[in-house]
């Protein structure tokens, strides 16, 4: 049986490196493309914001996604792939949350919810036939 303390610090040693990738991928991500709205703010405004988002999805995710695909999580490379990725697409999944809500800024929720209802209706599961089955 491990003692409690060396247990403690692989976690605290995996949790910290999930969120120092978390916060490199989310920047280096914002290097490539940075949502309009973080453009209005100075730049250590924006870096700040970019990190936290970063770090706080690394954090929230990282472990989510490393138990639902079966990975070691007290290896330190599997947390640094992890949180990297999450941190990175963590950017784009903000932005787009914020520009979406953004352009309905003026319209009532039920009129939201009646819109994406809408879209959702429009789009009806295709049917795929493969290649050489005959039903």
């Amino acid at each position: 049986m491990e003692p409690t303390s060396t247990a403690a610090s692989g976690y605290a040693i995996s949790k910290g490196a999930t969120a120092l990738a978390g916060l490199f991928g989310s920047i280096s991500m914002s290097f490539l493309w940075m949502p309009a709205k973080f453009r209005e703010h100075s730049r250590l405004a924006a870096g700040a914001i970019i990190g936290g988002i970063g770090v706080m999805a690394a954090i929230a995710l990282g472990g989510l996604l490393i138990r639902q695909f079966g990975l070691d999580p007290e290896s330190l490379d599997v947390a640094l792939g992890v949180g990297y990725l999450v941190g990175a697409m963590s950017l784009g999944v903000i932005g787009w949350i914020a520009n979406f809500f953004e352009k309905r800024e003026k319209q009532d929720i039920i009129d939201v919810y009646k819109e994406v209802k809408a879209v959702k209706e429009t789009k009806k599961p295709t049917r795929r036939v493969r290649a050489g089955v005959k039903k």
